[in-house]
């Protein structure tokens, strides 16, 4: 999170734009103005790692909750 923080003040500083997550709303600084996009095409690649010996239930169910979701998007 802390590059974050930075990148935060080099807008701030006027330095350039950036995309950031909605999440980040607490962290804004006062000169800095966070723009919802709207019907944004914007996509993210989402990877994952974990241990293949890992036996652990909520890891298997973090996980088909995540396939899930992946399947629900275009």
């Amino acid at each position: 999170m802390e590059h974050i923080h930075t990148l935060l003040y080099l807008v701030g500083a006027g330095y350039g734009v950036s995309l950031v997550p909605a999440t980040l709303e607490p962290a804004k600084r006062p000169e800095v103005a966070l723009v919802p996009l709207r019907e944004s095409a914007a996509t993210v690649e989402l990877a994952m790692i974990w241990r293949l010996d890992q036996q652990s239930p909520v890891l298997h169910r973090f996980l088909d909750t995540v396939r899930a979701w992946c399947k629900e998007r275009p």
